[in-house]
């Protein structure tokens, strides 16, 4: 799925909302909603590789989601 903002064409990896607003976009037009202090979420990739079942699921989060597990 492409970015719903850009005209780039990058692959929408996060969904950014608010009360009047709902769109799937792009990293670099996440950071800029979330400058805008918008409410950002990753979106699920289906795309993934099958990995190895020796890693545990926070090893693969990024450092700042492995907080959360």
């Amino acid at each position: 799925m492409k970015c719903e903002r850009c005209i780039e064409g990058r692959k929408a990896r996060y969904r950014v909302y608010s009360d009047v607003m709902d769109m799937k976009v792009c990293a670099s037009c996440a950071a800029e909603a979330q400058s805008l202090r918008l409410t950002i979420e990753v979106l699920p990739q289906d795309d993934l590789v099958e990995v190895d079942s020796r890693f545990s699921r926070s090893q693969l989060l990024p450092v700042d989601l492995q907080l959360l597990c």
